[in-house]
């Protein structure tokens, strides 16, 4: 089969398929296994910090912990979390 019937085939581009058969060829078939994908799946704050900054949230308003902020926001948590913590938190 040629790279362009097996691009069609398998619902991919013909570069996808002469990727694969260079990584097959150098690597043999234990080369087209994948890895893992994304982002490692660790958490941002080790166990006993990520208790310590919910009993925190839960505990006081923002205000007492001395942060600008009078209610929980997204905002005011991302400064304690940056203020405590040292963690830079997205803001989406």
């Amino acid at each position: 089969m040629s790279q362009t019937e097996a691009a069609r085939v398998f619902g991919v581009s013909r570069v996808s398929v002469n990727g694969w058969m260079k990584r097959a060829s150098q690597g043999g078939v234990k080369a087209l296994r994948t890895g893992p994908r994304g982002r490692p799946k660790s958490p941002a704050l080790p166990g006993r910090d990520a208790a310590r900054a919910v009993r925190m949230i839960t505990g006081a308003c923002p205000d007492q912990l001395h942060l600008p902020f009078a209610l929980w926001t997204r905002e005011a948590i991302m400064w304690l979390l940056a203020r405590d913590f040292g963690l830079s938190v997205s803001t989406i």
